[in-house]
């Protein structure tokens, strides 16, 4: 995430295209983009699309750090006179609706935190949804049911984004850094239907750390990185091994690399067909430089039968050492809905600990990274600062 770099038009933020070697000057570059503190807000609907992925635990919000990370831009926009209009996803509900993955629940706990009233609409797109947003008023909040309720957003459907972009007046505001990797219709499909999009101030504050971090890292930098797909970070890993000292492979995405170094890994996930993907990339990662031994993690129990397992690099050579950084594994079971809120409490607990490593003045390293899983992953390392996930 933020490495898969977007090189966007003059008067816009989104795009979807990959960089290669000169990814953290164009990382750089594009913070000099259009911001939400840019826009002409009064009186204008502005759609948002922020990440409210969030934890529910009996129909509530078990964490709303994700929530609350958006709060600046939230509170910036009502102040001057913003009609917003919300939009986000959660979970995995495969294009229909699913009650259990609804974003009620996020609207109470919203209107909770701004101390406001939170309008909710059942659907993202339709008659109920373009009347809400037409009813409110300046300051007012209205958040939609999940986007991913449809299929086409996902696919990225031109229809689907046209809908979309009816909600407001023209101007739409990324704030979802987690989510601004992805090619969906509320990510990038919209901005081709709007006047003007802008990032929020949570992805200003990303990006900004993000390219000091690849443009001028501390050393030892360690990009810890996960997820259940190799094929779709595969650009991101090759990027981080022209410049991180290690990199520890976590989430579902570890059993494909330890697949193709013929490590028997039972009924764990797997993407058969990118092995041979992850063992052309398993001789690079030799010359990434071993950060001094500091233990990121204590490993992880393989759920299906092997035990604990020591923590240790993936290398070129396939060896992990015991006091490298962690190589994580996942579950199976709820793989899919667990890595898909990955960058939830690893993500949030890195949000902290760089807070808190800030105000000590700084650590002794830098973490990043994204979608390690969030059962089995923990953030460590004592005093590091950095983030996992974003």
């Amino acid at each position: 995430m933020g490495l898969l770099v977007p090189l966007p038009r003059p008067d816009q933020v989104h795009g979807r295209q990959a960089v290669g070697a000169d990814f953290s000057r164009l990382i750089v570059r594009s913070m000099n983009k259009l911001s939400i503190r840019d826009l002409q807000l009064s009186g204008k609907r502005v759609f948002v699309r922020v990440d409210f992925n969030v934890p529910l635990e009996n129909g509530k919000v078990a964490d709303d750090t994700r929530i609350r990370e958006t709060l600046p831009t939230l509170k910036l926009a009502r102040e001057r006179g913003a009609r917003l209009v919300l939009a986000s996803h959660l979970g995995r509900p495969k294009g229909k609706p699913d009650a259990k993955y609804s974003l009620r629940p996020v609207a109470w706990k919203l209107a909770d935190l701004l101390g406001a009233s939170v309008e909710f609409a059942t659907d993202c797109v339709g008659a109920e949804a373009e009347a809400k947003s037409r009813a409110l008023g300046d300051g007012s909040v209205l958040l939609l049911e999940n986007v991913r309720f449809h299929r086409g957003e996902e696919a990225n459907d031109e229809g689907f984004s046209r809908q979309l972009a009816a909600l407001c007046d023209g101007l739409f505001v990324c704030d979802a850094f987690g989510s601004a990797h992805r090619a969906h219709a509320s990510v990038v499909g919209i901005t081709r239907f709007v006047k003007q999009s802008a990032a929020g101030l949570l992805m200003e504050r990303e990006l900004s750390y993000l390219g000091k971090t690849l443009s001028a890292p501390e050393r030892p930098f360690v990009a810890v990185l996960g997820g259940a797909k190799v094929s779709d970070k595969i650009e991101v890993v090759e990027n981080l091994m022209k410049i991180a000292d290690g990199m520890p492979i976590g989430g579902g995405m570890a059993y494909t690399f330890l697949k193709a170094q013929g490590i028997a890994v039972g009924k764990s996930i797997v993407e058969a067909d990118k092995i041979a993907l992850a063992a052309r990339v398993l001789p690079a990662a030799a010359a990434l430089r071993p950060c001094g031994g500091r233990r990121i993690s204590r490993g992880h129990r393989d759920a299906h039968g092997s035990g604990e397992r020591d923590a240790g690099w993936l290398d070129g050579a396939g060896h992990r050492a015991g006091d490298g950084a962690a190589l994580f594994g996942g579950d199976r079971a709820g793989e899919d809905d667990r890595v898909e809120r990955a960058d939830g409490r690893v993500r949030d607990a890195g949000i902290r600990a760089r807070h808190r490593a800030n105000c000590r003045g700084g650590g002794r390293g830098n973490l990043a990274g994204r979608d390690v899983d969030r059962r089995r992953g923990r953030l460590g390392g004592g005093g590091a600062s950095g983030r996992a996930g974003g």
